[in-house]
């Protein structure tokens, strides 16, 4: 699915959900008493709760997919990968509840929704049933050392304050302090096996290998996009070469994005958008550069010889 298209489909969701929020508020506001002796003591939200949907089942192997360790991310791809988008939907049929998303443009930090690897899913812990899906469905994830979250191939997650690692489940759920509690939405990292959707919940059969993702070609630098399973080391890092041009991603706008446009054949308007994104990548592979889909130094230097 086109990245920015499954963006729209999600903010759709959201908004068609608050929507639908709102209509039944004026609906209750009908029976104005009954609503206010419910919410005064607790009545109606204790009911929406004890009506929590089973997690999903189906028959799997009897052996678990590949422990894999903790995989940042380290390239710049906005195409939310296939496994991620699986389970959003898995998540959201079953529970019918919460906008979800993936991709988010790079920045400075590491995050994994950089390179589509992420699912955020808009639960929140003030709505006594958002808050009981999202502690059945994480607690369902992470027992038994994390038996699920391997079947799915998530990597971590994090909820509520604490965070949990399947690559470290003796530590159990540990206290977060990031600068997002995440108590409006439920975090989820998977690993590469798990975003391809290669991982025993979707093929029948566990995985046996790790699937260590894209390397670095350059110190600094992003690496090459995606292309295939890796279970081996990296190469060595090379030094990155110098270029009189800044480093440019998906969503910036620049005069010197406007520069590489016109190399690259589009319309130079400085904004660097999917067009420029997709001709990148066929020149970058043409070029003989790592094909990152990033104005790095490599791409620059050879583009422009300085």
């Amino acid at each position: 699915m086109n990245f920015l298209a499954f963006r729209g489909c999600c903010w759709n969701e959201y908004f068609w959900e608050m929507q639908h929020m709102s209509v039944q508020i004026r609906r209750m506001a009908v029976s104005g008493m009954a609503v206010a002796f419910a919410l005064t003591f607790g009545l109606a939200p204790a009911a929406q709760a004890a009506a929590i949907p089973s997690p999903p089942g189906k028959a799997l192997p009897a052996s678990l997919d590949a422990s894999t360790p903790y995989e940042p991310q380290v390239s710049c791809d906005p195409r939310s990968k296939p496994g991620v988008v699986a389970f959003a939907a898995l998540m959201t049929a079953q529970y019918k509840t919460g906008a979800k998303a993936t991709y988010r443009p790079c920045q400075g930090d590491t995050s994994e929704h950089y390179d589509g690897r992420a699912l955020d899913w808009m639960l929140n812990v003030n709505n006594p049933t958002q808050k009981a899906i999202a502690d059945s469905v994480t607690a369902w994830l992470s027992a038994n050392n994390g038996a699920m979250a391997r079947r799915f191939g998530i990597n971590y997650i994090i909820w509520n304050r604490k965070i949990w690692g399947e690559y470290d489940p003796a530590r159990g759920w540990a206290s977060y302090n990031g600068v997002v509690p995440h108590t409006d939405h439920v975090h989820f990292s998977f690993s590469w096996d798990g975003a391809m959707k290669r991982t025993s919940w979707w093929t029948g059969k566990a995985t046996s290998v790790a699937d260590l993702g894209p390397c670095r070609g350059y110190a600094g630098q992003f690496a090459s996009l995606y292309r295939g399973i890796r279970t081996g080391a990296c190469p060595a890092l090379r030094v990155a070469p110098i270029t009189a041009y800044r480093v440019a991603i998906l969503g910036q706008k620049s005069a010197q994005i406007a520069v590489a446009q016109r190399g690259l054949g589009v319309k130079a308007d400085g904004q660097f958008g999917p067009a420029t994104f997709w001709r990148l990548l066929t020149w970058q592979s043409a070029a003989g550069v790592p094909v990152t889909g990033v104005l790095d130094n490599a791409t620059w230097r050879r583009m422009t010889g300085r």
